[in-house]
């Protein structure tokens, strides 16, 4: 979990690059929570919320099965260990 100083310090750190886009990748609900909590103190232009993605795009973990995702039971595979292989 992350103090309110670490999210100071983040925050601040941020701003001294005044980047257009952040992508914020950290897990579910902290990415979230704090784009929104800090959307209003932060230099830039769009806020992209994109943990899981992240390490899906590089090769770290692997997408949740079609089948699965078509199910509707993606969240039920993110809260079990040993998420199973991708489908082609």
């Amino acid at each position: 979990m992350f103090t309110p100083e670490d999210n100071e310090k983040t925050a601040a750190y941020i701003n001294k690059f005044k980047p257009d886009i952040l992508f914020v990748g950290v897990t579910s609900p902290k990415k979230e929570k704090f784009a929104w909590e800090w959307k209003d103190k932060l230099d830039v232009s769009l806020i992209v919320p994109f943990g899981g993605a992240i390490d899906i795009l590089s090769g770290k973990s692997k997408p949740i099965p079609r089948v699965i995702k078509k199910n509707d039971f993606g969240s039920f595979v993110a809260i079990c260990p040993g998420t199973p292989p991708a489908l082609p």
